[in-house]
């Protein structure tokens, strides 16, 4: 059994990609996967994930990368647990997965996907780049997919370099 657990905060914008994501995921249905939504504050995301052996958290993220990029992390990755700024919750995924591992409370499989943004403020909706980003990355995780590990550009969305995850 996967948890998909989409985060954000709908009123900033792109910030609200990973809920964006997790809504049209759990329209379509996956077998085997349990979608939920959630604001992305670090003490609520260790309550959420506990008892799940595989975890895929979908947010967005500040990042390098054009606006619509999708990465994906596992929780060792560096760049996920030095993580500190990038995040739009007070202490957000990096903060929870710095704890979970201090408290030895990790899923056995945690991944994340990052839609990188371009807009963060207030009233704002996603940006173009940013809706299509999410909607291609909801339609390959709708089929149990997912992207390959990385860096994903908007142009090599649909390429089909992922993996199948098995429920």
């Amino acid at each position: 059994m996967t948890l998909l657990l989409g985060i954000g905060v709908e009123a900033r914008g792109d910030d609200g990609a990973g809920l964006a994501v997790a809504r049209r995921v759990a329209r379509r249905g996956v077998p085997g996967w349990t979608v939920e939504l959630a604001p992305g504050e670090a003490g609520g995301l260790l309550a959420r994930w506990e008892g799940w052996q595989r975890v895929v958290v979908v947010d967005a993220a500040r990042a390098a990368q054009p606006p619509g990029t999708w990465l994906r992390l596992a929780a060792s990755d560096p760049r996920l647990v030095t993580a500190r700024g990038a995040s739009t919750h007070g202490q957000g995924l990096a903060e929870a997965v710095r704890l979970a591992r201090v408290l030895d409370r990790l899923p056995a499989e945690l991944v994340l996907l990052a839609v990188c943004g371009e807009r963060f403020e207030r009233g704002a909706g996603l940006s173009a780049p940013v809706a299509a980003a999410v909607a291609r990355l909801a339609a390959r995780l709708a089929t149990g997919r997912l992207p390959a590990p990385g860096v994903t550009p908007p142009a090599l969305q649909g390429d089909g370099d992922d993996e199948a995850i098995d429920a």
